[in-house]
């Protein structure tokens, strides 16, 4: 989820691997990796754009090669909903933290 999390910051289309090359059982499943609490709220979000079959995956591809602004809107509210701030200074705020310990 951090690969999704960057690319958001960088304005750039999500596209998830949403289905199996072959039949799966959910647990043996790409899919169950999705259902993970960390990752639920990224596609809820529609910050990324999951593609269920290897079709959808083709349309998709397509689709943000001829416009990177494709989900503009969905990657905005990821960095909303689940970045705490772009500043540039986190390493300095953890350091400061580990100090305070």
């Amino acid at each position: 989820s951090t690969i999704a999390l960057d690319a958001c910051v960088f304005h750039k289309p999500v596209i998830i691997i949403y289905f199996d090359p072959t039949p799966q059982i959910y647990w043996r499943s790409i899919r169950r990796y999705y259902d993970y609490d960390y990752y639920v709220p990224l596609l809820k979000s529609k910050g990324v754009m999951p593609a269920r079959t290897p079709a959808e995956l083709d349309v998709l591809i397509r689709q943000s090669l001829e416009d990177p602004d494709l989900n503009r809107e969905g990657c905005e509210r990821v960095i909303r909903e689940q970045m705490y701030c772009l500043d540039g200074k986190s390493t300095e705020r953890l350091f400061q933290a580990i100090l305070s310990v």
